[in-house]
């Protein structure tokens, strides 16, 4: 005959071989996989070229896996009224740094120059970047000197040899840049490096 403590200890292994066997199977089951992360990037709804600047109509979401990679453009407010540097195509991801920088206050103006013949452009694609804006003055008083320093470039140009850059200034500098022009040849000197 079992005794007492013999049957409680029997059955207080048997539902510990039961709760093990059933843990052992729940291991053993494959799990729901969880559902991804997802993350919302602005895109390109209609083409834009460089130097345009961007509408909310030109823009859409897409949704990606979370996290949105680093550098796109995930809020259309930061792009809305922003220049492109660069042409950018339909269904094109947005990335910061296909942006014009935002450069002076808001009561800046956009001001087309015209370039020294002999020097013409930097080389590449300067729109979007920074230029420090240099005049040479003819004889009698013949020298160089810094005009205006970090300007935004909006678009550059040469046609016929004649090379034209849009800077973007804040208005109480409009009059130096044209008398600049007026007085002799500018020079554009992009600064290498500078955040688009």
């Amino acid at each position: 005959m079992i005794g007492r403590h013999r049957r409680r200890g029997l059955v207080l292994g048997a539902i510990s071989v039961a709760l093990g066997i059933a843990a052992l199977s729940g291991l053993g089951g494959e799990a729901q996989p969880a559902p991804p992360q997802m993350a919302q990037v602005v895109v390109l709804r209609r083409a834009v070229t460089a130097g345009q600047p961007i509408m909310a109509a030109d823009l859409a979401w897409m949704r990606v896996p979370a996290p949105a990679p680093a550098g796109q453009v995930v809020d259309p407010a930061a792009a809305i009224g922003r220049r492109s540097a660069v042409d950018l195509p339909v269904g094109e991801a947005l990335m910061d740094a296909e942006l014009q920088r935002h450069v002076g206050p808001a009561d800046g103006r956009e001001v087309a120059v015209r370039l020294d013949d002999a020097a013409g452009l930097p080389d590449g694609s300067l729109a979007g970047g920074a230029a420090d804006v240099y005049v040479t003055t003819p004889a009698p008083q013949a020298g160089v000197h810094l005009l205006l320093a970090d300007v935004a470039v909006v678009a550059t140009s040469r046609t016929d040899g004649v090379s034209v850059a849009t800077l973007r200034v804040p208005a109480a500098l409009v009059p130096t840049l044209i008398d600049g022009e007026a007085t002799g040849s500018l020079r554009l000197v992009a600064r290498i490096g500078a955040p688009a």
